[in-house]
């Protein structure tokens, strides 16, 4: 019996190792990804070589295509070429595990749809309605109609592209609550409807004084000045910590 109780320890130690293991290895796969993204929302200089290192340095498609999106904005944004690397991308690396969506995966990656926001916004900036149309046949192909994220990838799509009004419609339903049948990271749900509001005010629609509020703070960030100034409207809604600086000078 005490044989049988030292090997389940053993396994359970084996395990423990080999699951910590794998946790220090994401973890610090995971802070060169931020590390990238951070720095390509700065404008640093070499931020494409870095890109190129980090995707190169993933053993995993998961990791190397959530470099390729970072890789895509990059180019979009430099006007580097960006057919190769729009057709490898893949998305259903990203989110799915042996043919099914994997949850741990959905809630480790839900930044992933924040910069397909992003790359879909820079494209209509670029009038790149090619790599518009082709990151919507990616998105829909993740088959994840219950996700809020992607119904809001498909919204922007529209919006941007003004396909039809039902980007418009539903953009509108998530800054007024209606999106109780959808899945979605909760962690995040303030920064989608920010996008949302963004993507409503390059279409002129109008919207209530709260959110023009809003994404007047988002301004102020990273993500939300990237969005703003790739969809022109940065200058109608400055952001209020500018503003703020500006009148303490006085």
């Amino acid at each position: 019996m005490e044989y049988v109780i030292y090997a389940l320890m053993l396994v359970l130690l084996v395990y423990v190792v080999y699951r910590n293991y794998v946790l220090i290895k994401a973890y610090r796969s995971n802070k060169e990804y931020i590390g990238c993204y951070q720095a390509l929302l700065k404008g640093e200089q070499d931020i494409h070589e870095r890109i190129d290192s980090y995707i190169e340095a993933q053993k995993s498609e998961e990791g190397k295509n959530k470099g390729r999106l970072l890789k895509l904005y990059c180019e979009l944004k430099e006007d580097k070429d960006y057919a190769e690397n729009l057709e490898k991308l893949d998305l259903n690396s990203i989110f799915y595990s042996n043919g099914k969506i994997s949850k741990t995966k959905l809630n480790f990656n839900s930044d992933v749809f924040v910069w397909l926001f992003l790359c879909l916004g820079i494209a209509r900036k670029n009038s790149k309605f090619d790599v518009l149309n082709k990151l919507a046949e990616k998105i829909d192909g993740l088959n994840m109609d219950s996700r809020l994220e992607i119904n809001e990838a498909r919204a922007i799509y529209n919006a941007l592209s003004e396909n039809d009004i039902s980007g418009v419609d539903f953009l509108n339903d998530i800054l007024e609550g209606n999106y109780i049948d959808y899945e979605y990271d909760k962690n995040l749900i303030g920064l989608y409807k920010r996008f949302a509001a963004c993507t409503l005010a390059y279409s002129g629609e109008p919207i209530e004084d709260y959110f023009r509020e809003d994404i007047r703070g988002f301004a102020s960030t990273l993500v939300g000045q990237s969005y703003m100034k790739n969809l022109e409207i940065y200058e109608k809604y400055p952001p209020v910590v500018l503003e703020n600086a500006e009148e303490n000078k006085g």
